[in-house]
């Protein structure tokens, strides 16, 4: 196969697994869809890829997309990190500006 036919091939493969993971998945889907990918690639560029390839692209490319639009986890602070008596304290705290302002 000339290699513009191979990329050709490579580059439609790649849109359809796109396309159909951008819609959402089932497992049923991924199968009938891979199946209808390595028909159609038979058909038209006369090239034999096993259905079983495509369903291994189809679930990394659902792993990947997976990961790319879910949210980060949530941190959560650990209060006990942080001592009691250092919570919210300020150098030259309120105590002192208010003991400055009795003396005046």
């Amino acid at each position: 196969m000339p290699k513009i036919y191979e990329e050709q091939c490579q580059l439609y493969i790649e849109q359809e697994i796109e396309d159909f993971v951008g819609e959402g998945t089932t497992k049923k889907g991924i199968t009938q869809k891979a199946k209808e990918i390595t028909t159609w690639v038979m058909d038209k560029f006369n090239r034999t890829i096993s259905t079983e390839t495509i369903r291994s692209k189809i679930y990394k490319a659902k792993s990947v997309e997976s990961q790319r639009t879910s949210k980060p986890p949530a941190t959560s602070i650990d209060d006990s990190t942080i001592p009691n008596n250092q919570v919210n304290q300020v150098p030259g705290g309120a105590q002192e500006v208010v003991a400055g302002l009795q003396g005046d």
